[in-house]
């Protein structure tokens, strides 16, 4: 346990400072975002501002949510998410189903001014409580909205790098990102990632990275984005450059969607749209075996 009050972070190219600001809790160091966490940053003034309290109780005090979900039933720790607007801010509820520790969380994200407000109702016989700031599924709820305000996103796929190059997997659950993931370790790729990525536009180049996991400790990782690809497995591998709509459609269809307003739906639209311009995006069927790596690399070899 780190007994310090106040931790920096850079995620997805965010800077982000988090304050721990009631004697009730303190940092656990070997959460999922613990290789994110930095001494310093680049810039004097984080892009974010987050601040952890603990309250007695946690009070939705809104009618109904934009957005909600739950977790997968085979959970260990079940819970369920709710998103509210209050006027230009995010309201993030969550509840724990067997509260061990955590009752419920309640978040307020000001995007305009950069501050993130987390109460925590917890367990009292559970004191202290050492937490991780970006908790599941907290932490990849705020970094949603967050990225995206930087004009980024977070898809569900695997990413890699090789030879400076970075490849985008993508596709409904099940078929295949994990595994195309460990087939190019085997011939010594870089995973980013296998399961979630961030996408983020930095200078003119759309860079992939990791983002904190909740099961397990990962170092942050990053390349520039060469291609995407929609994977099917298949008898034989083959790839097709799609159209750019068709390609920005079937790419949206894998990327987390949780805008609740006109404003926020058209400048999501906006940031795919300039993913699909600025990098290519193939139709990938492949049979699980190295020899897709071959062929991938093969293809953009002179590009």
């Amino acid at each position: 346990m780190v007994n310090d009050k106040l931790h920096r972070y850079i995620i997805a190219g965010l800077q982000i400072e988090v304050s721990i600001v009631s004697k009730k809790l303190t940092l656990d160091s070997n959460g999922g975002s613990g290789f994110f966490n930095v001494s310093k940053f680049s810039q004097s003034v984080p892009d974010f501002r987050f601040v952890y309290n603990v309250v007695s109780e946690n009070e939705k005090g809104f009618e109904k949510p934009s957005f909600s979900g739950h977790s997968f039933e085979s959970l260990e720790l079940p819970y369920y998410w709710e998103v509210y607007k209050n006027h230009d801010n995010v309201i993030l509820y969550i509840e724990f189903k067997k509260a061990e520790r955590i009752k419920s969380i309640k978040a307020e994200l000001d995007l305009k001014n950069g501050t993130v407000a987390v109460d925590l109702a917890i367990v009292a016989a559970a004191l202290p409580i050492a937490i991780d700031p970006f908790l599941h599924p907290l932490g990849v709820l705020l970094l949603h909205y967050m990225v995206n305000a930087g004009n980024g996103l977070l898809v569900h796929a695997s990413g890699v790098e090789m030879n400076n190059r970075g490849f985008l997997f993508t596709a409904v659950s099940g078929t295949g990102k994990s595994t195309m993931a460990r087939l190019w370790e085997r011939k010594g790729a870089t995973i980013i990632n296998d399961d979630r990525l961030a996408i983020v536009l930095e200078g003119d180049t759309f860079c992939i990275h990791n983002t904190p996991m909740p099961f397990y400790q990962d170092r942050s990782k990053s390349v520039s984005l060469d291609g995407i690809f929609i994977i099917n497995q298949s008898e034989t591998d083959y790839i097709k450059k799609l159209p750019l709509a068709k390609g920005a459609v079937k790419f949206l269809s894998n990327c987390i969607q949780h805008q609740y307003d006109e404003a926020q739906v058209k400048h999501y639209l906006g940031v795919i749209h300039q993913i699909a311009q600025s990098v290519p995006i193939y139709e990938l069927g492949f049979r699980p075996t190295t020899a897709i790596v071959d062929f991938i690399n093969a293809k953009f070899k002179n590009k």
